[in-house]
């Protein structure tokens, strides 16, 4: 059987496509949508991988490495894409690391923010330049999860790669949270 939607091979019995999720619907022929069968005509568990390779090739879908870094980022990709400048990691820096999943930055942030008394000055000074820097430095290492993501799935659909950077990606709302409710415990403690 083959998915409407991206032309992946699955068995009589799956309901759903292993390679984009959609239901199958079982009325739909193989031959109909140009999948090339092994001799016999059937599909069986150990060439299923092959022709689905096969017909995957034959009905791939163009997606660029831009789109696959858009679903890695998820929410407001194209915003982030063309901004220069994030209010959000101007007015949460360390909050915003960790919402975007940049957690070694999330880290560095509150160390640096909240470990040693600085002027205020100076952290206005820190907030202008993560916020003049953030997008910049998100969409590099988006780009560099995207590349970690293909080297490790070289196997993969582009439909697959699109789900697995729309899984890995995206954001983590309540890192975000802990992060403000530390920073709002050292506050009251430190006055």
């Amino acid at each position: 059987m083959n998915c409407s939607r991206c032309g992946g091979i699955s068995f009589p019995e799956e309901n759903f496509c292993k390679q984009c999720g959609a239901q199958i619907i079982s009325s739909v022929a193989p031959q109909q949508s140009g999948v090339v069968l092994p001799v016999g005509g059937t599909v069986n568990q150990s060439n299923f991988q092959e022709i689905s390779h096969q017909n995957s090739m034959s009905n791939q879908v163009h997606i660029s490495h831009d789109d696959l870094v858009e679903a890695y980022i998820g929410k407001n990709a194209k915003k982030i894409m063309k901004s220069k400048f994030s209010w959000l990691s101007f007015f949460l820096t360390a909050p915003y690391f960790g919402y975007r999943k940049m957690y070694s930055w999330a880290f560095v942030a509150v160390i640096s923010f909240y470990s040693v008394r600085w002027s205020l000055f100076f952290i206005f000074i820190l907030q202008i330049s993560a916020a003049l820097s953030f997008n910049k430095m998100y969409l590099k290492y988006a780009n560099d999860e995207v590349q970690k993501i293909k080297a490790k799935n070289p196997h993969a659909t582009p439909e697959q790669l699109l789900l697995i950077c729309k899984e890995k990606g995206g954001t983590n709302l309540w890192l975000s949270f802990v992060i403000i409710a530390i920073q709002l415990i050292y506050f009251v403690i430190s006055f």
